[in-house]
């Protein structure tokens, strides 16, 4: 097996490696679809907005897995745009950015780790900011296969 494909093999693993951990949390904001209003203190209630990103989360999870194995696999650089679009225009506003906020507070990641653990999404927060490392990892380890001098263009493909 060439190092390109190995390279674009282990990328793809540890990419959906990062989209399937989202799943439960997704699942659970979809879930919410029950429930038209939340009550934030007595008699003031909240329109859900958990369902709607809960639902649009699965559908791009799934667009992100499909694009993984179909496109990414055959090294099209449409497809690793596309994964770099839903990584910093989807996974890092929704599951990155509220954490930022704390991050920016906090004197490093370990002292931030143990603050999360005190709440009841703990193990979401670091599998997010685990997950959002190893997806930028993901898109950069076969970066030099998608546009460099050895990349592999559409009409060398179908030949």
């Amino acid at each position: 097996m060439e190092a390109s494909r190995i390279r674009v093999l282990t990328s793809s693993v540890l990419m959906t490696a990062s989209w399937v951990a989202l799943l439960p949390f997704a699942l659970r904001l979809a879930g919410t679809w029950r429930e038209e209003f939340f009550e934030v203190s007595k008699g003031n209630f909240v329109q859900n907005y958990w369902m709607p990103m809960g639902f649009a989360s699965l559908a791009l999870i799934c667009a992100g897995l499909v694009v993984i194995w179909t496109g990414f696999q055959n090294r099209l650089r449409s497809a690793w745009l596309i994964l770099f679009l839903i990584a910093w225009l989807f996974y890092f506003p929704v599951f990155m950015f509220p954490q930022l906020k704390g991050l920016l507070s906090a004197s490093n990641w370990l002292s931030l780790i143990a603050i999360s653990r005190e709440s009841d999404m703990a193990i979401e927060q670091i599998l997010a900011r685990f997950g959002f490392l190893l997806i930028l990892f993901g898109l950069c380890l076969p970066i030099g296969d998608f546009f460099g001098r050895g990349s592999v263009s559409k009409s060398q493909r179908k030949a």
